[in-house]
C-alpha cells in the first residue's frame, strides 16, 4: 500500500508539474509557482492527517482515501485545459502571473492535501501492523514506490 502511494503521488505530481509547464509556457516562474503550491497545500494535507489520526484510527479508511487521492488528481489534470478552454484563451496565448498563481493554487490544492495526509495514515496503519521502526518503512517504500513511478513516468 505505501508503495503505491509512493508511485502514484509521483506520477500524478509529474504530471500536473508537466501539464502546468505546458499551459503556463514553461518558464522557471511557473515551475517555483506549481512546486510552491504543492508543498503548501501537502504540508497542510500532512498538518491535518497527523491530527486526525491522534482522534482515531483511519487505517480502514486507507484505501479510499488512495482511490480518492487517483480521482482529484485525473480532475486536476483535466481542469487546466478546461479553464483555459472556458476562458477562451488559446494554449499559445501568454496568461499573467496573477493568473497562474491562482490557477495552480487552486487546482493543487484538493489532490496535494490529500497527498499530505497520507503520511500520518501511513505512519499509523505501518505501527498497527507492530512494524519495528514505522516512520523508517513509510519512507522507504514510499520512497521506492516515488523512485519506481518518476521512472514509469
Amino acid at each position: 500500500m505505501i508503495f503505491v502511494v509512493g508511485f502514484s503521488a509521483m506520477i500524478g505530481q509529474l504530471t500536473l508539474i508537466r501539464l502546468v509547464a505546458r499551459n503556463f509556457n514553461g518558464n522557471e516562474l511557473t515551475m517555483c509557482v506549481a512546486i510552491g503550491h504543492w508543498l503548501l497545500w501537502t504540508g497542510m494535507g500532512s498538518h491535518f492527517g497527523s491530527r486526525m489520526v491522534k482522534n482515531k484510527s483511519i487505517t480502514g479508511d486507507l484505501l479510499r482515501l488512495v482511490v480518492f487521492h487517483i480521482f482529484l488528481m485525473l480532475i486536476a489534470v483535466n481542469l487546466l485545459p478546461l479553464l483555459r478552454h472556458l476562458l477562451g484563451i488559446s494554449i499559445s496565448e501568454m496568461v499573467g502571473l496573477r493568473r497562474i498563481f491562482i490557477w495552480t493554487g487552486l487546482i493543487f490544492l484538493l489532490p496535494s492535501f490529500v497527498n499530505g495526509m497520507f503520511f500520518p495514515a501511513l505512519v499509523q496503519w505501518t505501527s498497527e501492523m507492530k512494524a519495528k521502526n514505522p516512520v523508517h518503512t513509510v519512507y522507504v517504500a514510499e520512497t521506492t514506490g516515488a523512485a519506481i513511478g518518476s521512472i514509469v513516468f
